[in-house]
């Protein structure tokens, strides 16, 4: 996704701002989700979220909410 473009792509905007979805911002280099995330706030999507850490740090604090294989 290129916010920082102005560009978003349309999976994400169709979940912009549903009460019943959250978007979840993780990138290996958490400065680049801070902008990410911060982009998408000021675009105005009031229900998306950085994963701090990123995604090993999520899965090695909760490996009780990991489904699936191959779990990167």
């Amino acid at each position: 996704m290129m916010v920082n473009q102005d560009k978003t792509i349309p999976e994400v905007h169709r979940f912009k701002n549903k009460e019943d979805k959250k978007i979840i911002i993780y990138v290996s280099d958490e400065r680049n989700g801070i902008a990410a995330a911060r982009a998408l706030v000021d675009r105005g999507y009031d229900n998306s979220y950085l994963l701090t850490g990123g995604i090993e740090k999520f899965i090695e604090e909760y490996p009780n909410l990991i489904e699936g294989n191959n779990i990167p």
